[in-house]
């Protein structure tokens, strides 16, 4: 058992159970059928389903191997992500500036692929799944809760 992953993940799902409590506080709208409290309600019970799976994994866990006569645990190979993390704050400032010309669609797809590709994702898999999710998110806001994001360079096949 990792008590550190047990205690996070319990953390993690009480944080998200007081989310889905306060989003369903929030009055709903008048006519909509998604009010303000229905996305911190998905992410809070994201939250509690990823805070349970955690310590379920936690709990079940054997802990890691002492190396010998060290008393601590053996040293495992990290990959360092400072080109991933450079790309992240990078691409907010680019993302502010262009958002409007270049539009959510291309912006997002890009800029998502790129960061999976940094973090060691398969080129083909990291631009499909890129573009896909972004598509996703575009006609989730869009066109089932009318939010409008703009589609700057693909404004004639999105329009």
């Amino acid at each position: 058992m990792r008590k550190v992953d047990v205690a996070a993940g319990l953390l993690f799902a009480a944080f998200g159970a007081g989310v889905v409590v306060e989003a369903a506080s929030i009055p709903p709208m008048i006519g909509q059928a998604y009010g303000p409290g229905f996305f911190p309600s998905l992410v809070g019970g994201g939250l509690v389903v990823a805070g349970l799976i955690i310590a379920l994994r936690g709990l079940f866990t054997a802990p890691e191997a002492v190396a010998e006569g060290a008393g601590r645990p053996a040293p495992t190979a990290t990959r360092p992500y400072w080109g991933a993390l450079a790309w992240l704050v990078a691409g907010l400032v680019v993302i502010i500036r262009a958002f409007e010309a270049i539009g959510f669609v291309p912006l997002l797809g890009i800029y998502l692929a790129g960061f999976m590709l940094l973090l060691g994702v398969r080129p083909v898999q990291a631009v499909v799944l890129g573009f896909l999710l972004t598509l996703g998110v575009y006609f989730l806001f869009v066109r089932l809760l009318l939010v409008p994001l703009p589609a700057g360079l693909l404004q004639p096949l999105l329009g």
